[in-house]
């Protein structure tokens, strides 16, 4: 599995496994509800489990010492928040600059943010393995005399006490489908390579509610999936360009059955947007057969501190 898995990429395995079993996909689709998070990280520590979130693209203030200046780098390295901390972001009780200026309260490991009681707790359990690198015997196959040419090693990421979640809301007929879908890609895999075995995970089951926690007061969206704005969302935002902060994904590629795929740029995962709501939309690909990009978004809201 990779480290994080984009929202399109979830979306499109689900309508695809949908329409491989022979399910409804097109009156489905025109429901429009489906809105699915990327998936990200969690962990099992002891009896509890930390879910992580994407940490937004907030710019960080100047560092004023070298120890600032090595913390502030160590922040910027990092990808992802403990929930609890990404839910004070939201209201506005902390800003971007108090993870890292604080030496006491936070602590950076790797690409994740926790608080300094956690900390304590993964020291007391032992190291917190993200996930684990292995090396992965290959070799390629020659199609026309079936032999075996070359024999070389990738390596792959397994998880250890950990794994990915992600975030579904929808009409109940979205929410049954995408969980039979789920259940589908546990033995074929998501992402690509699952012929040689990439992607394969264990469905852990699914429980009510989000990790994270938006004021009701929001002021602007924090992108949990990748987003494909409207004309009308993105001229109200752009016009807000001193609170709007964004990345944008660049998505391409070519289906399983050799067709090229148009080229598409989404906003990414933790980017600001200064809009109280957002539809987004979906992008045709190829049209015979039709392929989807999902630009649907999920989103939480975040009060913009001193803003």
């Amino acid at each position: 599995m990779p480290r994080m898995i984009r929202s399109d990429t979830l979306a499109g395995a689900i309508i695809w496994s949908l329409a491989s079993m022979g399910e409804d996909v097109a009156g489905l689709l025109e429901d429009k509800s489906l809105r699915v998070s990327s998936g990200f990280p969690f962990f099992e520590l002891e009896n509890q489990r930390l879910h992580f979130g994407p940490k937004p693209h907030i710019p960080t203030s100047d560092a004023s010492g070298l120890k600032e200046l090595g913390r502030r780098k160590d922040f910027k390295k990092a990808s992802f928040l403990e929930a609890g901390i990404l839910s004070k972001i939201l209201k506005g009780e902390i800003g971007i600059d108090d993870l890292w200026k604080n030496d006491f309260e936070y602590r950076i490991i790797d690409e994740l943010v926790i608080d300094k009681e956690l900390h304590s707790s993964i020291q007391k359990k032992g190291k917190l393995r993200f996930v684990r690198k292995k090396d992965i015997d290959r070799n390629e196959i020659n199609r026309l005399s079936g032999k075996a040419n070359n024999f070389f090693y990738s390596q792959g990421y397994l998880y250890v006490d950990s794994g990915l979640y992600f975030i579904l809301e929808g009409s109940k007929e979205w929410k049954r489908a995408a969980e039979k879908a789920i259940r589908f890609l546990e033995d074929r895999g998501i992402g690509g390579e699952v012929s040689i075995g990439y992607g394969r995970f264990r469905y852990a089951g699914s429980r009510e509610g989000s990790p994270f926690e938006s004021p009701a007061d929001y002021d602007s969206i924090l992108t949990l999936s990748m987003y494909l704005p409207t004309q009308d969302e993105w001229k109200e935002a752009s016009s807000k360009e001193s609170v709007l902060f964004y990345t944008l994904v660049r998505r391409a590629g070519i289906r399983h059955d050799g067709i090229l795929k148009r080229e598409v740029f989404f906003i990414g995962e933790g980017s600001v947007i200064p809009v109280r709501s957002a539809v987004g939309r979906e992008e045709t690909l190829t049209e015979s057969p039709r392929s989807l990009a999902w630009g649907h978004p999920y989103y939480a809201g975040i009060r913009m501190k001193g803003k």
